[in-house]
């Protein structure tokens, strides 16, 4: 009968120690769910479809939207554009999706499953946690709470009859400090990278004498999860009430925004129509209103008309397909 040992490699580390069958026993100091769990395979730690989804599609559609996101970047920043109220928005979401997309892009290293070795790592699992899931969903929020901003910036200019500066690096950088707090609690302050258990991966070895010995090579496993403040109840639902607010909630006020701005746009369209087709109105009328016109769109950054209808039908049709397609991801933890 070939004799068995069990011996224990863990290359995130330093060195490697030896221990019993008794794995509870060994001196692991990271905080652990059941260090007794042992898996023979990795197909049993994550769906074939999640791990073909995570390596072969959403990979290359992160260095897709990468370069293309590089690319629109490029054309935003040329002098021409930079007038244009188009551009504060573009500029937004170009910078947020890249940063997004820069950070997801290792989804096929980080969340491999079968088809590497690194997977279920404590250096994966700790940049899943701080940089896959914390700085990647801070993005999103502060790509949300900026065009809440410039939304606003929009409706006040109906209403205000003097310049308005928006101020946007200190705004930007306000809003950066905000989406880094607001998410702490949900990734920072409530979970932590934790042993799931042993992978035993057996190994047949030639001893000196010609016979085969089998090595159990284990490889200890992590997974991100609760800790013990995220396992309270009620800090349970704290943090499922401020997902669905910094999510879905926040999209909503985007939404409802500029639909009251498309409103406004359509009563200023109404507006100057009237205006333009009045008998009284003549030379000087329509003089006079082609200057009050320039001087709204130069006081507000405005471009045509045309513009405008353009911007809100974008805005709106991006909240649209943000609402539905992160509306899963909006409402958990």
């Amino acid at each position: 009968m070939n004799n068995s040992t069990l011996t224990l490699n863990d290359s995130m580390t330093t060195g490697s120690f030896n221990a019993s069958f008794n794995l509870s026993t060994s001196s692991i100091k990271i905080p652990q769910i059941n260090a007794t769990d042992i898996f023979y395979s990795r197909d049993s730690l994550s769906s074939r479809i999640a791990d073909i989804a995570n390596v072969f599609i959403l990979a290359p559609i992160c260095l897709f939207g990468i370069s293309t996101n590089l690319i629109s970047l490029i054309c935003i920043l040329q002098p021409e554009n930079r007038t244009n109220i188009v551009f504060r928005f573009m500029l937004v979401n170009t910078i947020t999706d890249f940063g997004f997309l820069f950070t997801n892009v290792f989804i096929f290293v980080i969340r491999c499953g079968v088809y590497c070795n690194l997977g279920y790592s404590y250096s994966s699992k700790t940049y899943e946690l701080y940089i896959f899931l914390y700085i990647g969903n801070t993005f999103l929020l502060f790509g949300t709470l900026m065009d809440i901003c410039v939304s606003l910036n929009r409706l006040k200019s109906f209403w205000t009859t003097r310049a308005f500066k928006f101020k946007w690096t200190t705004r930007s950088l306000a809003l950066i400090v905000a989406a880094l707090i607001i998410n702490a609690p949900s990734y920072l302050v409530s979970r932590q990278v934790l042993i799931r258990g042993t992978l035993l991966r057996p190994d047949d070895m030639l001893n000196d004498n010609g016979t085969f010995r089998t090595i159990h090579r284990a490889e200890m496993l992590y997974t991100i999860a609760n800790n013990s403040i995220g396992n309270n109840p009620i800090v349970r639902i704290i943090l499922f009430i401020l997902t669905v607010m910094k999510g879905f909630c926040l999209l909503i006020i985007l939404f409802a925004i500029n639909i009251f701005v498309g409103f406004k746009l359509k009563a200023h369209l109404i507006r100057k129509r009237k205006i333009s087709i009045r008998p009284s109105s003549a030379a000087t009328t329509m003089h006079l209103f082609s200057i009050t016109v320039a001087d709204e769109n130069k006081r507000t950054g405005f471009g045509s008309q045309r513009t405008e209808n353009n911007v809100t039908r974008f805005v709106l049709f991006m909240c649209t397909f943000y609402l539905i397609g992160n509306l899963p991801n909006s409402i958990s933890p």
